[in-house]
């Protein structure tokens, strides 16, 4: 049965228009973010250093705690909202957020201890480099905590937006590079590239607490964690399938950078840290067009899914995707023809140079021929 309210191409309008806004917003930032760190550190070892370490407790909380609920979560709290079971849903979120909480806590503990083990296994031609193995190993113990407000930003986010509500969620990520950015030009100067580091926990954090009061308003908890609750156990089964999609996505990650730490290291472009700024370059146009699109549409997928609207979940997607190609197409082009210029004028200056810039822009016109498909991933 059809949803009351405005026709679902004016919501979905709505919803797109108040993410896009703000994911460009903070797809501009996170490109600041990315000029700053570029500025003070180039892609140096140090920077090198950097990118594995925030990249192995985000690899750990997206595919076993963050990414994966998100993706199960918000249909599964959907059709109890949808049901009107608002009593059940809160009791349900409530057991999820301190569940995520215990689980979270406990993965810090063993990436603090096993960062020596994990390093090697992410980053094995590091050890070719002096002392590069182990600043990467102080500055993965530096951001690991980070894990922990990852996945709580990731599961209140996922709250929020079950309950169609995207402010808070939409303004998260402008603190989360608002912040980094600030700590990046406050620290860097003083304490080198831990300061970077210490901004990446400092933006994590922020990122979670600025949604928290939008979540409690909606009643979310900290809860007795039920495993035996039939919606838990439904989210375990889920899980599985969805953190298998998500796995295929993140070891690509892994393998890119695990081989590119193997190139021949060059003082002035790390080959990690080289493919790092091409691969946020292109995460611009996928975030501020896909995701801005995704999050906004995937909530209604759900409820339509939930309430077996099949006619209305499938008009959606086809909507959100033939929308999504239409802009997105351009773009590569655009990308492609304009690649050095376009690294040159956003990272060319401070300890980046000509040989930097040369490097990420024939790595980012690799990463450009599939920008149409990591589009529609999202």
């Amino acid at each position: 049965m059809p949803e009351d309210g405005p026709p679902l191409p004016r919501r979905l309008a709505r919803a797109a228009s108040l993410m896009a806004v703000a994911t460009t917003a903070s797809r501009v930032l996170g490109l600041l973010r990315e000029v700053a760190a570029a500025w003070l550190f180039g892609a140096t070892n140090a920077k090198a250093a950097y990118v594995i370490a925030y990249y192995l407790p985000f690899f750990v909380q997206r595919l076993l705690l963050g990414g994966t609920l998100s993706i199960v979560f918000i249909p599964t709290i959907s059709r109890y909202l949808a049901r009107g079971e608002l009593d059940e849903a809160r009791r349900i979120s409530g057991s999820l957020f301190s569940l995520v909480l215990l689980a979270g806590v406990g993965m810090v503990v063993a990436g603090l201890a096993a960062a020596p083990l994990l390093v090697p296994l992410a980053a094995p031609g590091f050890a070719a480099s002096p002392g590069l193995p182990e600043l990467a190993v102080r500055l993965t113990r530096i951001i690991f905590p980070a894990m922990l407000f990852l996945a709580l930003s990731v599961f209140v986010t996922g709250f929020l937006q079950a309950h169609q509500d995207f402010t808070a969620s939409a303004l998260a990520p402008l603190l989360f590079n608002s912040t980094i950015i600030a700590g990046t030009l406050l620290l860097g100067p003083r304490i080198g590239i831990r300061g970077l580091a210490i901004a990446w926990i400092a933006g994590t954090a922020a990122q979670f607490l600025v949604q928290l009061p939008a979540a409690r308003r909606y009643g979310l908890r900290l809860g007795r964690v039920d495993l035996a609750h039939p919606a838990l156990r439904e989210l375990a089964r889920l899980a599985v399938p969805a953190m298998l999609g998500l796995a295929i996505v993140e070891i690509n990650a892994y393998v890119d950078r695990f081989f590119a730490s193997q190139l021949p290291l060059r003082p002035e472009a790390n080959p990690v840290a080289v493919l790092d700024y091409a691969y946020e370059i292109v995460q611009a146009p996928a975030g501020i067009f896909a995701i801005s699109i995704a999050t906004a549409v995937f909530p209604l997928l759900s409820r339509h899914a939930a309430t077996d609207n099949h006619d209305d979940l499938r008009g959606t997607a086809s909507l959100a995707l033939r929308t999504l190609l239409f802009v997105i197409l351009p773009v590569t082009a655009l990308v492609l023809a304009l690649r050095e210029p376009l690294v040159r004028l956003l990272f060319q200056r401070g300890e980046f140079g000509p040989v930097a810039t040369r490097a990420v822009a024939a790595t980012l016109g690799g990463y450009a021929v599939g920008l149409p498909a990591i589009a529609a991933y999202y």
